[in-house]
C-alpha cells in the first residue's frame, strides 16, 4: 500500500523553476538584495531573493566570497548589489555544466581578489569588481513590492468568487494556482 498519488509521481519529476539557472542568466545580470532567507536544499541552503521571479542561489564557493566581501551576517548583504554571471568554465563533478559567478559587488571599496577553496587541495582566485552607483532598495521600495504582491494574490482569490461559494474543486484550483505562483 502506498500514500502517493500519480500526481505526487508527477510532481516529484518536475524541475525547480525558482531559482536561477545557467539558461536563465544568457548575460551579466546586476541584481539588489532584498532578502536572504533559507532554502530547503543541503548543497544551496541560501537563497538571495531580489525581487525577481527567481532567487539566486549561491554555490558554497559564492557563498564563501560573499562572506569574505561582506561578512557573515546576512542582514548586511540586504540593499547590497551583485552583477551575476555564467562562466562556462564550471565543472560539476566530472562534467563541465557552467555555473553562475559573481563578478561585482557593491560596498567592497575597490578591487578584490579572494583566494578560496573550490575542491579538495583546490583553491583559485576569484577577483571582484566594484559595483558603483547602485542605489540600495529602500524600506519604502521593499514594502511597496510587498503590498503589490499581496494585491495579486487577493485579486486571484477575489477571482473565485464568494467564499462561501466554494467547493472541494475551488479550494484545490486555488491551492494549485498558490503553488504554481
Amino acid at each position: 500500500m502506498t500514500d502517493l498519488t500519480p500526481e505526487d509521481i508527477a510532481a516529484s519529476l518536475a524541475g525547480k523553476a525558482d531559482h536561477l539557472t545557467v539558461p536563465t542568466v544568457p548575460e551579466p545580470m546586476t541584481i539588489t538584495i532584498r532578502n536572504v532567507k533559507r532554502y530547503n536544499d543541503d548543497k544551496r541552503p541560501v537563497a538571495l531573493d531580489f525581487g525577481g521571479d527567481l532567487l539566486y542561489l549561491p554555490c558554497l564557493s559564492m557563498r564563501r566570497l560573499l562572506v569574505e566581501l561582506w561578512g557573515k551576517d546576512p542582514r548586511v548583504w540586504v540593499g547590497r548589489a551583485l552583477t551575476l554571471y555564467v562562466d562556462p568554465e564550471v565543472t560539476y563533478g566530472r562534467d563541465k555544466t557552467g555555473g553562475i559567478r559573481i563578478s561585482h559587488a557593491s560596498h567592497i571599496g575597490g578591487l578584490r581578489s579572494v583566494s578560496l577553496t573550490v575542491g579538495q587541495n583546490k583553491r583559485k582566485t576569484y577577483t571582484v569588481q566594484p559595483l558603483e552607483s547602485t542605489k540600495p532598495a529602500s524600506k519604502a521600495d521593499r514594502a511597496a513590492d510587498k503590498l503589490r504582491s499581496m494585491g495579486k494574490l487577493v485579486e486571484m482569490i477575489e477571482a473565485f468568487g464568494p467564499v462561501d461559494t466554494w467547493d472541494d474543486d475551488t479550494l484545490g484550483a486555488i491551492r494549485d494556482r498558490l503553488e504554481g505562483a
